[in-house]
Formats: structure tokens, C-alpha cells, sequence
């Protein structure tokens, strides 16, 4: 029989196993105390903002109306994106309720040339200006 002592054992693995859980387990938690308060809507507004381009580079008429945004989408519905109390929505054809960013004091859409602007003002002060492209318009 030959002996080799390179190697673990198993009981060292469940051991180091054990040990690196309980610390994952400890640490996840203190990661959102960590992360800063404005990173939440500083990350919603970017994705608000990604999907709101992407969606206008597939639109066949784009236009703003008492400063609601209505476009006609890929599958030839009326998209509205609209501000509802101090909310952000998307509807479609009228119908639903999407919630696409939360706590808004204001949002303006406007155009120059092909370009559409949109400024949101969140309730704790902070705003965000963004200028889109529009094509075909």
C-alpha cells in the first residue's frame, strides 16, 4: 500500500467549504449598506433611458403631445410614455399600466430637428438630461 500525503483531505474541503459559506453569508448583506443611496436611481433612470432608444429606433412616427411621448411601435401599436402622478409609465394602445422609473417630481420631452430631449427631475432634487436620436423624424 502506498501512502502519498500530497493532497486534501475531505474533511479539510468541507471544512474550507464551511468557512468560505458563512463568510459569503456574513458579507452579501453588508454590500447594500455599502453601495450608495443614489445608485438605485442613477441605474433605473440609464435603463429607463436604453430602453426609450432602442424602442425609438424601431419606430415608424414619433411625436410629443402635451408633453407625452406617443409612438407607433414595430408591431404597429400606439406606445405612450406618459407621467402618472409621480410615476413614469408605458402604455400600449391605451391599455396596462408599465411602471418604468418611480419617484419623479417632472419629465419634459421636446424636439429639435431629428434630436428628442428628455429631462426628468427626480423628488429629491436630482435631474437628468438626455438627448436622443430619432430616426426618420
Amino acid at each position: 500500500m502506498i501512502k502519498d500525503t500530497k493532497g486534501f483531505t475531505l474533511m479539510e474541503v468541507l471544512l474550507s467549504l464551511s468557512i468560505l459559506l458563512t463568510a459569503l453569508v456574513v458579507l452579501v448583506p453588508l454590500m447594500n449598506y455599502l453601495r450608495p443611496l443614489e445608485w438605485n436611481g442613477d441605474w433605473q433612470t440609464h435603463q429607463y433611458i436604453q430602453l426609450l432608444q432602442e424602442e425609438l429606433n424601431t419606430a415608424s412616427s414619433v411625436n410629443v403631445q402635451k408633453n407625452n411621448l406617443h409612438y407607433t411601435n414595430i408591431e404597429g401599436s400606439i406606445v405612450s410614455i406618459e407621467q402618472y402622478r409621480n410615476l413614469v409609465r408605458r402604455r400600449v394602445s391605451g391599455k396596462g399600466h408599465e411602471t418604468l422609473l418611480f419617484d419623479i417630481r417632472d419629465m419634459t420631452f421636446f424636439f429639435k430637428s431629428d434630436v428628442l430631449h428628455v429631462k426628468i427631475e427626480y423628488e429629491g432634487g436630482e435631474r437628468f438630461e438626455k438627448s436622443l436620436y430619432v430616426p426618420g423624424k
